[in-house]
């Protein structure tokens, strides 16, 4: 350890800021490549929720008045949810990392090789022109020539050539500043005269075989150092005399192991378990160990600087095989994902045992003694360590040639998922179907090419070719989502039970997935099978997540089948999670249960669209009575609501909420007035809403109006109770005993406040308009009667006020008015006061009297 820190603080003082810069990216597109891996599936598709709006009719209690129970039906809202598979979508960060890290990374390979002569400098001039043949950069600007290769390259190549010439001038971070700004001005030149929508991840696309290639050079040369490390493990605590040869064998026999179950569970010959390390991660360690074991290569070899070359040579590789890791992971391209893994499992565990090898031909002897084998670990006495590599790639293409050249095909197929990404997100879509189906025809079930032609299909609206494309990855790449989008397309053909065994399929390979048991138990309770469809939404309670989807369902099935005395204990097994779905259930089972809710934490998208779950949320809450609205929705943003096209599917259900939150929270008559359109309109629940209707008016004193609206109901039994049972003087005598309760304190500030109280009553009306007119606010005192009369029509006190504010206005026509509607049923005594003061009022206008 001490050599080592020794080592790196002898670091010239020049090259430590690239270096520690090199560091950081290889730290972050390392992290980035194990983010990638960890997200699976997920880095391009997803779970969407679909949710379904229910409504159920329930009974609840109205209010006593006298020896009579008044009830009414109301509506009441529920959600269903159930899982489908988004559309796929390109991982585009994947792209630009891609392309950013290997460029970054050929910058550094480049600075090492320019430092070097001969056959080293001629390597780093290969890879650079075969990087930018790779990259196809007559793609960007659709030519048929190939000037804009050539371009690239002489500008490249020139500046390669310069760092050649006068490398020992310059420090590294004039070189990589160098390289950095030539990228970037052709990325930019590029960007700006490129003659389609994405020339980064055309470059990306085409360039990835180039990144492949350099990778598997990478992995190849890295393959040894875990077992280097080994060595050095063992070597360094050694006692010296003592052989240390046991301890080596073990622990190299156990590594060897691990890297053969790794290609066994890679060829599909056992099932993988979570106790081998997986590929990836033995390929972390190994690039992470190679970093000091290149040192250790270069310095015992002596072939040249590893400050001034072999580190950024070392760096420059370690970044493209990162950067295309990530890439792979990261747009889920399972073909390259099987290739990569193979590749790595069959290096590890050839280039290992090709190593142990050489290990023990060489250092048999040494390792007996106990002595440091690690510090001549490369200064072989025997075997050279070159022949046990060329021993190795007979090797490993001898594995590869017993899968009959499927590597290759994968290879091809991956590559062609590359390219079809591009093309789809460039928004050619015939383009992207080409490749890949080009893909499907080198690795027909590859799971990325069959799932992006099945999501093409879908946002086409085509559901029988996506069923095809989701059943084509089932038999050897099967995944949640395939099954739902499979047993999704199928329900949309009327293929019930063709759906129902896709989901049965798939619980079968993924017994423990929440989504499929969710979609299972949402299509066996179109079939009504209520035991069935109960087991599936425990076990989906049992292996979630999240659990949102889960939980709202849960309580969904107990309100369409539960008990009222058996609701509130299944409600209460239910998590309290912050999701409109869930929320939605549990107060829709608040209703049920007449139970005091508290509703807030309400949030509108900026467009005021509701989607299902919201505004089965807001419905719920804002039609029950006994809800405490702290959310701060008033009726004038339910009013916006309903004004939006987007929400026009539940215009209906918005004008009921309307007239609710007017009518218990802020005015009595704007509610009754909204129920009044809905009563007469052709709506879903005109019964319903006449029968409400009519218990408000009750409430309300306006016996006779509700006494049609019941009738109008159909309620035809209470309807002929309540004529029969003559409330006339009752109702009178409370509503004169209301008007003296509220009109005892009116004022000029409360007035309004009062008369929102009982808004229909003749004797407050009668009070609050005498109060106004005494005011000098006649014309006030006019509206309070008039808008009165919309509602309560048949009100004789009602009309006569009416009549009297009219004349104090002046108005005599809207006062005839009055007055005609009075001559069907108002006493002829009263009429005839009202028309005496009505002709003296006029003739006094018309003479000047005024």
């Amino acid at each position: 350890m001490n050599e080592n820190l020794n080592f790196w603080r002898t670091w010239h003082k020049n090259e430590k800021l690239p270096l520690f810069i090199a560091f950081f990216l290889l730290i972050i597109l390392l992290l980035g490549g194990v983010y990638a891996w960890s997200q699976g599936q997920e880095n391009i598709i997803h779970w969407d929720v679909l949710s379904e709006l229910h409504e159920k009719i329930i009974a609840t209690n109205s209010f006593f008045y006298d020896e009579f129970k008044f009830s009414a039906s109301t509506p009441l809202w529920y959600i269903k949810e159930r899982y489908m598979p988004s559309l796929v979508e390109v991982n585009t960060l994947a792209f630009y990392a891609l392309l950013g890290g290997s460029l970054l990374g050929l910058s550094f390979l480049l600075t090492g090789l320019a430092r070097l002569k001969g056959p080293w400098f001629l390597i780093g001039a290969l890879t650079l022109g075969g990087v930018l043949i790779g990259m196809h950069t007559e793609s960007v600007f659709l030519s048929n020539s190939n000037w804009p290769f050539l371009v690239a390259f002489v500008v490249t190549g020139s500046f390669y050539y310069y760092s050649n010439s006068y490398g020992q001038k310059l420090s590294t971070s004039v070189i990589l500043m160098c390289w950095i700004i030539l990228w970037s001005v052709l990325l930019v030149l590029a960007n700006k005269y490129s003659v389609i929508n994405q020339p980064n991840l055309t470059l990306a696309a085409y360039g990835l075989i180039a990144f492949l290639i350099i990778s598997g050079v990478f992995i190849f040369l890295i393959s040894h150092e875990i077992i280097a490390g080994l060595v050095w493990l063992v070597s360094k605590n050694a006692q010296k005399g003592k052989s240390s040869l046991p301890q080596f064998l073990i622990i190299s026999v156990i590594f060897l192991a691990n890297v053969l179950l790794v290609f066994l569970e890679n060829s599909n010959k056992i099932e993988r378990s979570s106790f081998v390390i997986p590929s990836i991660i033995l390929f972390l360690i190994s690039a992470v160990l190679g970093l000091w074991g290149f040192r250790q290569f270069i310095h015992q070899k002596e072939w040249f600087s590893y400050q001034m070359s072999g580190v950024w040579i070392y760096l420059g590789m370690a970044s493209i095989a990162l950067a295309t890791v990530g890439f792979v992971y990261g747009t889920n391209n399972d073909p390259l994902i099987d290739l990569f893994e193979d590749f790595i499992s069959i290096s590890l565990l050839v280039v290992g045992l090709s190593f142990i090898v050489y290990v023990l031909i060489n250092y048999l002897q040494i390792f007996k003694q106990g002595l440091e084998v690690h510090k001549v670990l490369y200064k072989a006495p025997f075997n050279k360590l070159i022949y046990a590599r060329t021993i190795s790639v007979f090797l490993i293409l001898f594995l590869f040639s017993l899968k009959n050249f499927y590597s290759f095909y994968q290879a091809k197929a991956g590559i062609s998922n590359a390219i079809a990404d591009f093309y789809l997100v460039e928004g050619d879509l015939k383009a992207a179907e080409t490749f890949y189906k080009e893909s499907t025809h080198n690795d027909l079930k590859n799971h990325k090419a069959n799932v992006s032609l099945a999501s093409m299909a879908l946002s086409q609206g085509d559901k029988i070719n996506a069923a095809f494309f989701f059943n084509q990855t089932l038999e050897q790449k099967p995944s949640p989502y395939a099954f739902a989008g499979l047993s999704a397309s199928l329900e949309n053909e009327n293929l019930y039970f063709e759906a129902l065994f896709a989901l049965q399929k798939g619980l079968k390979k993924f017994p423990d997935n929440s989504q499929l048991l969710t979609n299972l138990s949402y299509l066996q309770e179109k079939a009504k099978i209520t035991d069935s469809v109960l087991v599936n939404l425990d076990k989906s309670l049992k292996n979630c997540k999240k659990c949102e989807v889960e939980n709202t369902n849960f309580l969904a099935f107990w309100i369409e089948n539960a008990k009222p005395e058996k609701l509130e204990e299944m409600s209460n097994l239910a998590e309290n999670l912050d999701y409109n779905g869930l929320k939605a259930n549990q107060f829709a089972i608040n209703r049920m249960l007449d139970k005091e809710t508290i509703f807030e934490k309400f949030e509108l998208d900026k467009d005021s669209a509701l989607d299902m779950s919201s505004a089965a949320y807001l419905f719920n809450a804002i039609s029950h009575p006994k809800t405490v609205n702290k959310a701060n929705i008033e009726a004038e943003t339910i009013k916006k609501l309903q004004n939006n096209p987007y929400n026009e599917p539940v215009f209906e259900s918005l004008s009921w909420t309307y007239a609710q939150q007017n009518y218990i929270r802020q005015s009595k008559s704007i509610g009754i007035k909204q129920l009044y359109l809905l009563a007469n309109a052709n709506s879903k629940y005109k019964n319903i809403y006449n029968q409400n209707l009519g218990l408000w008016l009750m409430k309300e004193g306006v016996l006779d109006q509700a006494l049609v609206r019941l009738k109008a109901a159909g309620d035809t039994s209470s309807f002929s109770l309540l004529s029969n049972a003559n409330l006339k003087q009752k109702v009178e005598k409370d509503l004169q005993v209301q008007a003296e309760k509220y009109g005892a304190n009116i004022t000029e500030k409360n007035y309004t406040e009062v008369l929102n109280q009982a808004p229909f009553n003749p004797y407050l009306i009668e009070r609050i308009s005498n109060y106004l007119t005494s005011k000098n606010k006649k014309l006030e005192a006019y509206k309070v009667a008039f808008y009165a009369t919309e509602v309560n029509s048949e009100s004789t006190l009602i009309w006569e006020t009416l009549v009297k504010k009219a004349i104090d206005i002046s108005e005599f026509e809207y006062a005839m008015d009055g007055i005609k509607k009075l001559e069907t049923f108002a006493p002829s005594i009263r009429l005839e006061a009202l028309k005496k003061l009505y002709k003296e009022q006029k003739q006094k206008v018309q003479l000047g009297g005024f």
